[in-house]
């Protein structure tokens, strides 16, 4: 089918699911308060509010209520759109699909803002994200970098292929080895790789698109990820917006092509994704900007004391679609964990 890759804003045909949570489609603001933390440093710097952090605070009063998140799919809805999904690869429709699943409960946190810095602690990933938006909280460890732009230098990260950390050191070798041979794995990056690059294609110089690290293995805290870098040079370093446009929304959480992916997540997803899978980041004052993928990421609405999140995959034609849950379930595990800790 003569589907472009390109995310241009043609209407979706599917109606439209229910969203989970009341969000805007986009929020940009100048924070009032700025936290981050050098690589390499413990200590945390405070731009702005400097009581944001009091030291009243203590683990005596912190507190989150038991909280039971229920999936948007059972197991046997989710194993029944997978294989719908590879009937859609079958056809011709797609190459591959990313489909995830929306988990929601009633909960009452107190100060999310020292649960993001003990689930960073825990869990470090190099793109987490802390984002409060009036009574909306975004609570993330991303390990994705969606698209950074440094001077007319633009580098995507997508992440394709994930598997679980060993218990041993030998054991954890093995997983590393499984996954860096892993055809599948290999399949899903390279397709990704292939459509960052037509996306990045739209706004670089042309021939300066290139792909220094292709199935690259990335170990984090609880799972090993398979990341690619693609990079290239701006044509007009000046326009900061339209490598965003080109770009957005990340393809490694729609699949390619683009634009029918997003058809066929919209038609099967029975809710709205919201804020995930979209992006996260700020721009700085030299035009340069740096964006994560909303992922392994929680929202919380503090008046409603309603927490969502979601987790998924990519679905191609070798996909087995219990191993497609169980890879579900390893990603969410840990923001999970931390998630329901008692006290930091």
């Amino acid at each position: 089918m003569g589907y472009d890759s390109a995310p241009y804003l043609e209407p979706i045909l599917s109606p439209m699911p229910p969203k989970a949570q009341a969000l805007p489609e986009a929020a940009f603001f100048k924070a009032e308060i700025v936290c981050y933390k050098k690589r390499n440093e413990e200590k945390i710097t405070i731009l702005g509010n400097e009581a944001f952090l009091s030291d009243s605070i203590t683990n005596e009063n912190l507190s989150i209520q038991e909280v039971e998140l229920t999936p948007g799919l059972n197991i046997s809805q989710y194993l029944e759109k997978v294989e719908k999904l590879k009937n859609e690869i079958l056809d011709g429709n797609v190459y591959e699909i990313n489909l995830t699943c929306c988990f929601s409960g009633k909960t009452k946190i107190s100060h999310p803002e020292i649960w993001y810095l003990h689930l960073k602690e825990k869990y470090p990933t190099p793109m987490s994200m802390l984002l409060k938006f009036k009574h909306l909280w975004m609570i993330g460890n991303s390990p994705e970098r969606f698209l950074q732009k440094t001077a007319s230098t633009l580098i995507s990260q997508p992440i394709k292929g994930t598997i679980a950390r060993g218990k041993t050191k030998e054991q954890d070798q093995q997983q590393i080895e499984s996954l860096k041979h892993s055809e599948k794995n290999q399949a899903e990056n390279v397709m990704i790789v292939d459509l960052v690059r037509n996306d990045l294609n739209r706004c670089c110089i042309p021939g300066s698109v290139r792909v220094p690290e292709l199935f690259g293995i990335h170990s984090f805290s609880k799972v090993h990820h398979m990341i690619s870098t693609i990079c290239g040079e701006l044509e007009f370093p000046e326009d900061i917006w339209k490598p965003l446009r080109d770009t957005f929304p990340p393809g490694s959480m729609t699949g390619a092509p683009k634009i029918m992916a997003m058809e066929l997540i919209t038609r099967e997803e029975p809710v709205a994704r919201g804020w995930y899978a979209g992006a996260t980041g700020y721009f700085t004052t030299e035009c340069d900007f740096d964006f994560a993928v909303v992922i392994r990421s929680f929202i919380y609405d503090s008046q409603k004391e309603l927490l969502t999140y979601n987790s998924g995959g990519a679905i191609t034609w070798d996909s087995d679609p219990k191993e497609e849950y169980e890879e579900m379930l390893v990603k969410a595990s840990a923001v999970l964990e931390g998630l329901t800790s008692k006290t930091p």
